[in-house]
This record gives C-alpha cells, sequence and structure tokens, in this order.
C-alpha cells in the first residue's frame, strides 16, 4: 500500500494535510518574491542602460576618428587605421546585438462608430 494512504488511515487525515502543508511551505521558500524578480528586472534595465551609453559613446569615437582620419594632411596610407576602426565598430555593434533593441509597438487606430440615421416620421 501507499505510504501516504497507511498514515492517512492510521494517523488520521489532519496529520496527512499537515504534511502537505508543510511541503507546500517548504517549497514557497525557495521560491522568488515577486519584489526580487522587480529588483532583478530592474538591475538588469540599469545594465542595460548602462550599455547603451556605452555604446553611444563608443559610435561616437568611432565617427570622430574617421573624420580625423579622413581630414589628416598630408594623406597617408590608412587602410591599416581604417580596419582597426571597422574591427571596434564591429565590437560595437556585438555589444548592442546582447540587449535586443525594443520595437515599440504600434498603438491601434481608432475605430469610427457609425451612427445611423434616426426615421423620420411621415415619410
Amino acid at each position: 500500500m501507499n505510504k501516504e494512504l497507511l498514515e492517512f488511515l492510521f494517523v488520521g487525515p489532519l496529520f496527512s494535510i499537515f504534511k502537505k502543508l508543510n511541503v507546500i511551505e517548504r517549497n514557497q521558500k525557495d521560491m522568488a518574491t515577486q519584489a526580487e524578480v522587480d529588483a532583478l528586472k530592474d538591475r538588469i534595465g540599469a545594465v542595460g542602460s548602462t550599455l547603451s551609453r556605452g555604446l553611444d559613446e563608443v559610435r561616437s569615437e568611432i565617427a570622430n576618428l574617421k573624420d580625423q582620419v579622413a581630414n589628416a594632411q598630408p594623406p597617408v596610407d590608412l587602410s591599416g587605421l581604417e580596419a582597426a576602426v571597422d574591427s571596434v565598430a564591429g565590437q560595437a555593434q556585438a555589444l548592442d546585438d546582447v540587449v535586443p533593441d525594443v520595437i515599440p509597438e504600434p498603438e491601434p487606430e481608432p475605430v469610427e462608430e457609425e451612427t445611423q440615421a434616426e426615421p423620420t416620421e411621415g415619410v
């Protein structure tokens, strides 16, 4: 016979209920609370914001370097420098790809309600 059934029959239903409640209580202690989940979500959002700011700074610096290179006097072979800048740009893109871009959902267009003309009297 099943151990739980034997306990129920010989010890009583209240003991079996107490045991089940004890198991539920232990399981709840292992679960994260909504506050903990929200705190983690906020931390992830803060890290995402920091990454976004850093990415913007890197992109700005890359653009400045490219401008400086393009306007250098006297002209020199810049292919090696361009390759280095492109490498950093690739790393910046990889950083950008870590956090997916948020695509705003379009707002639904308002639905115009059709008004029916009221019947005229004496027609």
